[in-house]
């Protein structure tokens, strides 16, 4: 299948992730799915264009969705609901490692995936799902956070999920892939 984003504010988060140069070579469809033809024609591109490209190209729905509600299936089977909330802090955003350089925080993002056994998908599909109250900066980055970190993990079948020992993420490959991915994104909002 391919990488999806379906309204009109969606494609601006996936191509505030990448260079001006790389935005020429991601464009998406009537139906929001990247043009395969014009990604894989581009083979230069930093970490978070190569991410995307292979996104777009692997035989599984991912999806990125702006919204405050994460409908999934929880642990029991059963749909449910919940409420994403700028409100719900994480602690002090100085001290958190993967805090927005925006300064804004609390419940930024989630993702789901289609075999989580405590939040899986509605769709079948791996889902990022970030907030829409956030800045434009705000949303790309924590799609570098969701999508390109957990979701890009969880599709190649590695660890995806933070692993916390005293507060300290011990996913030393997660932790590398979201740190690398929302510090590329922070660098093209720069003046």
């Amino acid at each position: 299948m391919e990488l999806y984003a379906y309204s009109t504010e969606e494609p601006s988060v996936i191509l505030n992730m990448v260079s001006d140069e790389e935005k020429k070579y991601i464009k998406f469809n009537e139906y929001g799915s990247v043009n395969l033809k014009l990604i894989n024609s581009y083979s230069g591109g930093g970490i978070n264009f190569q991410k995307i490209k292979f996104l777009s190209n692997i035989n599984k729905v991912v999806e990125l969705c702006i919204s405050d509600e994460i409908d999934y299936i929880n642990s029991d089977g059963d749909y449910a609901s919940y409420h994403m909330d700028l409100d719900d802090k994480y602690g002090d955003p100085n001290e958190y490692v993967y805090s927005l350089s925006t300064g804004e925080s609390g419940f930024t993002g989630y993702f789901l995936t289609p075999y989580d056994s405590f939040s899986r998908s509605l769709e079948n599909s791996y889902k990022a799902i970030i907030h829409p109250s956030l800045s434009e900066q705000g949303k790309a980055e924590s799609g570098s956070h969701e999508l390109l970190g957990h979701v890009c993990l969880a599709v190649m079948g590695y660890p995806y999920l933070h692993e916390r020992v005293n507060e300290v993420d011990t996913n030393i490959l997660l932790k590398l892939f979201i740190l690398s991915s929302m510090k590329e994104t922070q660098s093209y909002f720069k003046d």
